[in-house]
C-alpha cells in the first residue's frame, strides 16, 4: 500500500489553520505541524507523529488542524466524500481514550456550522419508521448532496430500502443517491449496512464471513475495519473508546457527530467521557446536543414517541435506535 495516502495537490494553505497551529503549547509539535502543513502529501507515519505525545489541549488543536476545514487530511476540500473514501481501513493507531476524545472534539469545534446543520437532519430523520418513504428519501438525497457519503447515510438508505415497498419513482431517487456518493463502486460499503439492518440476512453468518475475510488486515484491532466495527456499534468500554472514535473521525464528520451522540446516550457507563465532552465542546454545540438527546428520549417501555424503536431487524440492530 502506498503510504503517501493523504494527498492535497494544488491546495491553498489556510491562514486559519496556521493560527490554530500557533496555539499549540508544545513548541516542537508546533514546528512539526508547520512543516507538514506546507507539504503536498503526508504519510500515515507522519500523521501518527502529529497525533502522539500531546497534552489534552494540544490534542484538540491537532484534531482541528488535521481534520477541520482546510486541514491536512482533507484530500480534496472541493469534492464530497464517496463511499470508497468512507469504507477503508484506518491507517494509524488510536490514542488513549482521553486524547482521542479531545482530538475528536477539536475536529468538531472546527466545524460548528456544518454540525449544526447535520443535527437538523438527524432530528428530521430520527423516527424514520414513521415517515413517508418519499419524504425520507428526499431528505437523504439532500443530505448526500450536501455532505457526501457517510456510514450514517448508508444505514438510513439501507433501512428505507428494507423497511418500505418503494415505488418506481422512489427507487429512482435511491439510484440517484447511490450514484451521487458512488455507492456501487464500494460493494463492501453497500452491503455492510444492508446486512446489518435486514432481518432476511443471518447476522452471525455475515459476521463470521467478515471476520474471516479481514483477520489478516486488522492487526488485532477490529475497529480498523468499518464492516467489523458496524457489528458492534457502541464502544465496549473506555479501552475501546479511542478506537471507536478514531473509526468515526476517519469515516466522516457526520459519523463523528453520530459517535459522540452515541456516547452521550449510553448512560452512566461512560459518565466520565460524557462530562469531558460537555466541558470541551463548543457551548452552542453542547446545548444543541442536549436538546437533540432530550427530543429522542425513550419512555419506560422503550418506545419512541411515534412507535417502537426497532427497525426491520428486530434484534441485533447495528445502530442505536434513538437515531
Amino acid at each position: 500500500m502506498n503510504n503517501n495516502i493523504f494527498e492535497r495537490p494544488n491546495v491553498r494553505r489556510n491562514a486559519d489553520v496556521y493560527r490554530l497551529i500557533s496555539k499549540l503549547r508544545n513548541q516542537e509539535k508546533r514546528n512539526i505541524l508547520r512543516g507538514y502543513y506546507s507539504k503536498t502529501n503526508i504519510t500515515a507515519d507522519q500523521v501518527e507523529t502529529m497525533r502522539q505525545g500531546n497534552s489534552l489541549f494540544d490534542s484538540m488543536i491537532v484534531g482541528a488542524v488535521l481534520k477541520g476545514p482546510g486541514g491536512l487530511l482533507e484530500r480534496n476540500p472541493n469534492k464530497s466524500k464517496t463511499s470508497k473514501d468512507v469504507y477503508r481501513f484506518t491507517t494509524f493507531p488510536p490514542l488513549n481514550w482521553q486524547n482521542e476524545l479531545c482530538y475528536t472534539i477539536g475536529y468538531m469545534n472546527s466545524s460548528c456550522d456544518a454540525i449544526l446543520e447535520m443535527l437538523n437532519y438527524f432530528k428530521s430523520l430520527a423516527f424514520l419508521e414513521c415517515m413517508n418513504p418519499g419524504d425520507a428519501l428526499n431528505l437523504l438525497q439532500n443530505l448526500a448532496k450536501r455532505f457526501g457519503a457517510s456510514n450514517y447515510l448508508s444505514y438510513k438508505l439501507a433501512y428505507v430500502r428494507s423497511a418500505f415497498p418503494l415505488t418506481a419513482g422512489q427507487l429512482r431517487i435511491v439510484s440517484e443517491i447511490e450514484r451521487d456518493i458512488e455507492h456501487r463502486n464500494s460493494v463492501g460499503m453497500h452491503f455492510s449496512a444492508l446486512e446489518n439492518v435486514s432481518s432476511k440476512i443471518s447476522l452471525f453468518v455475515v459476521a463470521q464471513r467478515r471476520v474471516s475475510g479481514h483477520v489478516g488486515k486488522i492487526k488485532g484491532e477490529f475497529r480498523r475495519s468499518l464492516a467489523l466495527s458496524n457489528f458492534i456499534p457502541t464502544p465496549l468500554n473506555n479501552e475501546d473508546l479511542g478506537a471507536f472514535l478514531l473509526r468515526a473521525t476517519e469515516s466522516s464528520l457526520i459519523d463523528t457527530l453520530y459517535a459522540i451522540l452515541t456516547i452521550l446516550n449510553l448512560g452512566d457507563d461512560f459518565a466520565v467521557a460524557q462530562r469531558e465532552i460537555y466541558s470541551r465542546i463548543n457551548p452552542d454545540l453542547a446545548q444543541n446536543l442536549k436538546h437533540l438527546i432530550k427530543y429522542f428520549q425513550i419512555d419506560d417501555n422503550n418506545e419512541l414517541q411515534c412507535g417502537t424503536a426497532t427497525g426491520p431487524r428486530e434484534s441485533g440492530a447495528s445502530m442505536p435506535s434513538f437515531l
